[in-house]
């Protein structure tokens, strides 16, 4: 199975992020269901990893946090995008999550990617084509969603397929409970 760690979006969120403007067209936008805030990535566990793996996630050493997202950005080149996101504040916070995360995942021997970690939601996907997005990233530089509080740390399975991928959540974890 095919998992990661992250966060729901709440509906309200969720219905401002897709009131956005699906320009340019050619991008994979993210449907509402596929909408969230990913923590760590996991990749392939077996059932034995999974089982050990929701049990070290029992009392994660996390406190809620209020959050919102504010402006987009973009992970390539505004005239070669390879994803568009909105970005999560504050970021500084979520990248304490997702270091006490790693740390624990690293302790059940899955290894976790050194790079820099960015919390973001990514709204749309693009192909190999050459598609500017400079005019989108101009027009919502100043989005700003509804505040949340995220207050479940949640284990989700990644579905691939060629409609796109389809994510399920397997458990939530409160956090803060320690």
């Amino acid at each position: 199975m095919r998992v990661f760690l992250g966060i729901e979006l709440p509906e309200d969120v969720k219905q401002s992020l897709q009131s956005l403007p699906k320009q340019p067209s050619e991008a994979r936008w993210q449907t509402n269901e596929q909408l969230h805030l990913t923590l760590n990535f996991i990749g392939e566990v077996d059932n034995d990893t999974l089982e050990t793996l929701r049990h070290r996630l029992q009392s994660p050493p996390l406190e809620p946090v209020s959050l919102r997202l504010k402006g987009v950005n973009v992970f390539g080149s505004p005239k070669h995008p390879k994803a568009l996101w909105a970005m999560v504040e504050p970021a500084a916070l979520l990248q304490h999550w997702h270091h006490t995360l790693r740390d624990r995942l690293e302790a059940v021997g899955l290894e976790q990617d050194d790079r820099d970690f960015q919390p973001h939601v990514t709204l749309a996907r693009f192909g190999r084509k050459a598609v500017s997005v400079e005019e989108f990233l101009k027009a919502n530089e100043e989005y700003l969603s509804p505040s949340f509080t995220a207050e479940k740390l949640c284990l989700f399975a990644s579905h691939l397929s060629d409609e796109g991928a389809r994510y399920e959540v397997i458990e939530r974890f409160p956090v803060g409970t320690l």
